[in-house]
């Protein structure tokens, strides 16, 4: 069974739906324990980064209704909308503008 396996078969039987989340560190601990998988946290975000695991303050989990991923979906787009504000101001700012900038050059 490889990681990707593994979390969603566990976030299917224990942590489906917002009010069943497991904090990341638990989750780590769980595939490291119970498989005996030297992993890293970030090797661990990457084995679930496709999977449709969702994230809220008390930790992560499956979505189980419609309503549970149309708010994730509302949250993402909100995200994206900064990126994009983010990136248009960054395309716009010209270094030589800036005078504090020009005097480290």
């Amino acid at each position: 069974m490889t990681h990707k396996e593994y979390i969603l078969k566990r976030f299917r039987l224990f942590h489906a739906g917002k009010e069943h989340p497991i904090i990341r560190y638990n989750l780590l601990f769980f595939i490291k324990n119970e498989y005996d998988w030297e992993t890293t946290d970030r090797e661990m975000r990457q084995a679930y980064e496709d999977l449709p695991i969702c994230g809220s303050s008390k930790g992560l989990y499956l979505p189980e209704t419609q309503a549970e991923i149309d708010e994730q979906v509302e949250i993402h787009k909100k995200k994206i909308m900064a990126y994009w504000r983010k990136i248009k101001a960054l395309k716009r700012y010209k270094i030589e503008s800036d005078p504090i900038q020009k005097e480290l050059f």
